[in-house]
């Protein structure tokens, strides 16, 4: 019995890990969690790009449409606080990004846009009756971004302009060469006004009158409403890394605000007044006005005629008292003999006794109605109607012609009588 407990094998306790296998798995675990937070990281990255390219296109957007809304282009300074109004948003989420770098705004310093007596002709503009020059270099600029701040940059040089204008995506203005961040963090939207104009011309080929009409002012409402800057946006983180050359990219979608409660609606445009433009006879104006101006064309007595919303490039022409899109008789030659004399009595004062409204007017288109029914009498219709066919006892029935020729004959020495008696 003795031996039971010493003669068989013994059991070996289980191997565990050994110092070299944690340190193998250790390292592979390190090196998953090193690629999965990179590619979470540059996943964050991506979408904090995508949502600054978003809203430099909403920008632009909603400038422009601020432009054509109101027919007033404001001056780069005043940019923000119309595209915030047109967006609903507060003012700073248009000034700076989401992670607090301030956004720059630039026009071409070459642009001129204005009414050809304004000598300066730069922003900004408010669209008026006779409309403007054709715009010349009428580019805007907004650029942002997400790396760090934007240098310096001179906004009265063309150049330096030009510079950001050429500049490809993803790249880096050529000037810029102490800028620390890389051009995938950077966006230039940029804006050219030329595409917002048409192009309208006025001819009056009417030797009697003026040719009218009116289009609505330009509005200018920006101090009418303004969304207060946003409190929740989380200005203490920001701060915490204002030394650092660049925020670190796992802060760059954790610093969205909160959503807050979106401001009331901007008020609509101001009604602005309407003045009318009066054209003198044989002018032609030639101008450009803001996509859908409504143009208000005007009879020769002010009254309107039609009203249109401005969406091509058109040229009106204004004959006999009213207005077409294309030329129907072209200009008068110069009056003379039977014409002059005419043209003499038309114009001529109404006598004091006149009666029943009549006036030289009325006798010289009846004098026409006479001569062109005299001249169908007379030239007869063969072989039914012979030339002077009086019609025999039934007149009426038989030569029409005839007919009316009496008709404007008493109506001529009627119309005759009641004005000189």
């Amino acid at each position: 019995m003795s031996g039971l407990g010493t003669g068989g094998p013994r059991r070996r306790p289980p191997a565990g890990f050994t110092l070299i296998e944690m340190i193998a798995v250790l390292a592979i675990v390190t090196i998953l969690v090193a690629v999965a937070t990179l590619n979470v990281i540059g996943q964050m990255k991506q979408a904090a790009r995508k949502t600054e390219a978003q809203s430099m296109e909403s920008m632009r957007e909603a400038l422009r449409s601020y432009i054509l809304r109101n027919k007033h282009i404001p001056a780069p300074a005043d940019w923000p606080k119309a595209i915030a109004a047109e967006l609903g948003v507060p003012l700073e989420r248009v000034t700076k990004t989401r992670i607090g770098y301030p956004r720059f705004f630039c026009e071409d310093p070459t642009l001129d846009i204005g009414a050809s007596t304004n000598g300066t002709r730069k922003l900004p503009y408010v669209q008026g009756a006779t409309g403007s020059v054709e715009p010349l270099n009428p580019r805007l600029t907004f650029v942002s971004t997400l790396g760090t701040n934007l240098p310096s940059i001179a906004t009265n040089q063309s150049a330096a302009f030009n510079d950001i204008w050429a500049t490809i995506a993803s790249g880096v203005p050529s000037s810029w060469t102490t800028w620390g961040a890389s051009g995938e963090d950077l966006w230039i939207q940029r804006l050219d006004l030329r595409s917002l104009f048409r192009r309208v011309v006025f001819n009056n080929l009417d030797p009697d009158h003026q040719a009218p009409y009116s289009i609505q002012h330009g509005s200018t409402s920006l101090s009418q409403w303004e969304v207060s800057e946003d409190p929740n946006l989380p200005k203490p983180v920001i701060e915490a890394y204002a030394g650092l050359d660049r925020m670190p990219d796992f802060l760059m979608m954790a610093l969205v605000p909160p959503p807050v409660t979106p401001p009331a609606s901007p008020p609509p445009p101001l009604v602005p007044p309407s003045s009318t433009v009066r054209i003198a006879s044989g002018q032609r104006l030639e101008t450009w006005f803001l996509e859908t101006t409504p143009i208000r064309l005007l009879f020769a007595d002010e009254s309107v005629q039609a009203e249109e919303f401005l969406r091509e490039d058109v040229s009106y022409v204004f004959e006999n008292g009213r207005w077409s899109r294309y030329t129907n008789y072209g200009p008068r030659p110069p009056l003379s003999g039977f014409g002059l004399l005419a043209e003499q009595f038309r114009t001529s004062p109404l006598p004091p006794g006149n009666k029943f409204g009549s006036n030289p007017q009325a006798v010289i288109e009846e004098v026409f109605t006479y001569l062109y029914t005299y001249g169908v009498w007379a030239t007869g219709n063969p072989p039914s109607i012979a030339p002077f066919d009086p019609g025999g006892s039934n007149a009426d029935q038989q030569v029409p012609s005839y007919q009316t020729l009496l008709d404007a004959q008493k109506r001529l020495e009627a119309i005759s009588a009641n004005l000189v008696n």
